[in-house]
């Protein structure tokens, strides 16, 4: 029998679900595809909006996110459509806790190379900066996220006003976004992994035969795409 679960993290579960359906409904559509293609202009949008950038900066971010996207779609995908497919084999029969864990392994790992790719572009540019002119409004959002957002923020500020060399903001972006600190919010988020653990281990035992076939069909859909993204 599963623990209750907090209301607090109810919230961040069914975030966690509509998260997934949202996945599933722009793998069945061209939706995915016209977002990725148009990737560069919408992160340009995404740094202008809190970095406020120059031209000059912009002409910057322009040429690294170019470089950036092509090295994303050559050698990123293929790595998610290989996860995908290892993600479709071993849902086949069932998932265990080690297969739910090696998937949140496996992300994390993903993600952490993201990090490593980013952070030396974000050395070049934060120096150039004012931190002045950071965006601080933030949306409404839990409590606790955006006590951990409005903290982190400051302490970005802090750390640009400070003028540090490149090699020093390349290893402090590297070690903030790949090791958050033991916040109250991260802390939640680690129990969020278990719970959700959970749910996906329980909703694992209800699936029909036919549900996981079709859940199979699904992925492969999204496979496809991502195999024609990747293509160019």
């Amino acid at each position: 029998m599963l623990a209750p679960v907090s209301h607090q993290r109810r919230r961040w579960i069914r975030h966690a679900v509509l998260c997934t359906v949202v996945g599933t409904l722009l793998s069945s559509c061209s939706a995915l595809t016209v977002t990725y293609n148009h990737a560069e202009g919408l992160l340009l949008w995404k740094i202008d909006r809190y970095f406020k950038l120059s031209s000059e900066q912009e002409r910057l971010v322009k040429a690294w996110l170019a470089d950036f996207h092509s090295w994303h779609r050559q050698t990123e995908l293929p790595r998610y459509v290989e996860f995908l497919r290892q993600v479709q084999d071993r849902w086949s029969d069932g998932v265990s806790p080690e297969e739910i864990d090696w998937a949140f392994d496996t992300f994390a790992k993903l993600r952490s190379e993201l990090t490593g790719r980013i952070a030396p572009a974000g050395a070049v540019l934060l120096p150039l900066v004012d931190p002045t002119r950071l965006l601080k409004d933030m949306p409404d959002t839990t409590e606790d996220w955006l006590a951990y957002r409005t903290q982190r923020q400051q302490q970005f500020i802090q750390f640009l006003q400070s003028k540090p060399n490149p090699a020093l903001i390349e290893h402090r972006l590297q070690e903030w976004m790949a090791t958050p600190e033991k916040t109250s919010y991260v802390l939640s988020r680690q129990n969020l992994r278990q719970d959700v653990k959970m749910m996906v281990l329980a909703i694992d035992r209800t699936v029909t035969p036919r549900q996981r076939t079709r859940a199979s069909e699904k992925l492969q859909k999204l496979i496809r795409q991502l195999e024609t993204l990747a293509a160019g």
